[in-house]
């Protein structure tokens, strides 16, 4: 889920495609490997509107069923690859939410700025 914000975040503020990472989510039982690209849609309301397209990967060659393979390197590199995959979603999470942070800070600065204002001029007319 946080990776799926993050992209729509990022789809949302650059209006481009944006294509998550892989990762293994499962269904029905089954282990399946997707990315998730998520496309803004322009409607002549004001409102939003994302695609998503979940998009079906080959399964990495230790979850596949019947390679069972007991050699330790290649178990090791593919939890390697799975903490690094999972740190580096991490990263982008907290980088939206750094910018999601950053936007709201300005958007109060500027109503602040905007209240301030009306309060001065109300202030001067009594």
């Amino acid at each position: 889920r946080i990776q799926l914000r993050a992209e729509v975040f990022r789809a949302r503020r650059e209006n481009t495609i944006q294509l998550s990472s892989p990762t293994e989510i499962e269904i029905g039982g089954e282990i399946v490997r997707i990315k998730v690209r998520v496309k803004p849609i322009t409607l002549e309301t004001d409102t939003e509107v994302f695609l998503l397209s979940f998009i079906e990967l080959p399964l990495l060659p230790s979850r596949l069923e019947g390679g069972d393979n007991d050699d330790e390197g290649s178990h090791s590199d593919s939890q390697f690859q799975a903490l690094e995959d999972d740190l580096r979603t991490t990263r982008e999470h907290l980088q939206t939410v750094v910018e999601e942070f950053e936007t709201s800070n300005e958007e109060l600065q500027s109503l602040n700025e905007e209240l301030q204002s009306s309060n001065e001029e109300m202030q001067a007319s009594n």
